[in-house]
């Protein structure tokens, strides 16, 4: 994968993060805190997906759901 922008990256991440919580049914702290192991990891590699191919491209321009 080759970085073009860094510009979103962040924000990118923090949605792709409350997106896969709520797929999860995780919307809430108390909710987040009883995850298991492995699904925390799902939903913060989820994350680190969206915020990687946010990266791939010039702007903050995030990928859409299906792209994923």
């Amino acid at each position: 994968m080759t970085v073009t922008d860094t510009v979103g990256a962040g924000d990118a991440f923090t949605a792709g993060l409350l997106g896969a919580l709520l797929d999860v049914g995780a919307a809430t702290p108390a909710t987040v805190g009883k995850l298991p192991e492995a699904q925390l990891r799902a939903v913060l590699d989820r994350a680190t997906v969206v915020a990687a191919l946010t990266c791939t491209r010039p702007g903050a321009d995030p990928p859409h759901r299906e792209e994923l």
